[in-house]
């Protein structure tokens, strides 16, 4: 009886030896190729994963690439809470400011938001591509612009509670903004440039932008820094000279847009007069436009009651 159970034992195991034998080389050829493909090409790592997920962090339309000027913005940025919120446009400006503790990150964000999106914009309008889904595509009006205006606002809303001081916000970064033909961002940055304390050579520089002689922001910089160019000769001297070389050569458009304007800019009756002679070039070329140009100098000479002929140019 013994001898039949051992028996019986030897070959049980005999059985098992066999079977893992046959087994085993299918065993480690899976291994293999588990191995191998683990290390497949077409298979990302484990930190290119970790890359690909770090470079998501924060971003508002990860699938679209008209919002693909996000990546530009620094993964450290994105990651904070006022990043989040400056992104949650259904938050207004002032809300923003009232409901964040931490001012200091704010402001940090803020800047340099402005600081990255203008760098990018200027250089390759930050990798936005028209997209199907958006068939209205206007590169002086996409998503970055529009984060770029709400950034500027939420400074000044900062301002008006404040919470910091003009002197926080950089001057050239401002002025950077104004070569973007988009009239409400270079409206927001004029409006910040004229509660700075501005040297004649910055009033000077930013009268020369070439994006400010094409569109209605020209007259926007007349008037907010007007003010500033009657606290020196030299300032002022610079304000006029602006004035003249504006309607001189600056497109209908803009003079037009200027003339709208002319009562908020106080000039002096000398300095109404020495602008007049800078625009009759345009009634030779257009007399549509010289219609419009003498109903705003007429109004204005009535209105201000400065001693001019309303025969100017004839």
């Amino acid at each position: 009886m013994k001898k039949l159970i051992l028996f019986g034992s030897l070959i049980i195991l005999s059985g098992i030896w066999v079977y893992y034998l046959s087994s085993s080389p299918q065993t480690t050829s899976s291994r293999d190729d588990l191995a191998s493909s683990a290390l497949s090409p077409n298979t990302p790592s484990t930190k290119e994963n970790k890359d690909e997920q770090d470079t998501n962090i924060g971003r508002t339309h990860p699938q679209d690439p008209l919002w693909d000027y996000e990546l530009r913005i620094a993964a450290q940025t994105r990651q904070s809470l006022a990043w989040q919120k400056l992104n949650q446009y259904e938050i207004t400006e002032k809300d923003l400011v009232f409901q964040t503790k931490d001012i200091g990150s704010l402001l940090e964000t803020t800047n340099a938001v402005t600081q990255t999106l203008t760098a990018c914009l200027a250089k390759d309008l930050c990798g936005i591509k028209e997209s199907p889904n958006h068939p209205y595509f206007r590169p002086e009006e996409t998503p970055a612009h529009e984060l770029l205006i709400r950034t500027l606002l939420t400074q000044q809303e900062m301002l008006k509670q404040d919470l910091i001081s003009i002197e926080e916000i950089d001057s050239q970064a401002l002025q950077s903004l104004l070569q973007f033909e988009n009239l409400e961002l270079q409206n927001i940055a004029l409006h910040l440039l004229s509660q700075k304390e501005l040297d004649p050579q910055q009033l000077e520089s930013i009268f020369a932008e070439e994006s400010l002689k094409t569109t209605e922001a020209k007259a926007t910089a007349f008037v907010e820094l007007s003010s500033q160019s009657q606290k020196g000769t030299e300032a002022r001297s610079i304000f006029i000279q602006a004035l003249q070389n504006s309607f001189e050569k600056d497109a209908p458009i803009s003079v037009i847009s200027t003339l709208k304007e002319l009562d908020k800019i106080k000039l002096t009756p000398q300095e109404f007069e020495s602008l007049l002679p800078k625009l009759c070039h345009i009634k030779r070329e257009n007399s549509q436009n010289w219609s419009r140009i003498k109903y705003y100098i007429t109004g204005y000479i009535e209105q201000s009651g400065v001693r001019a002929s309303d025969k100017f140019c004839d």
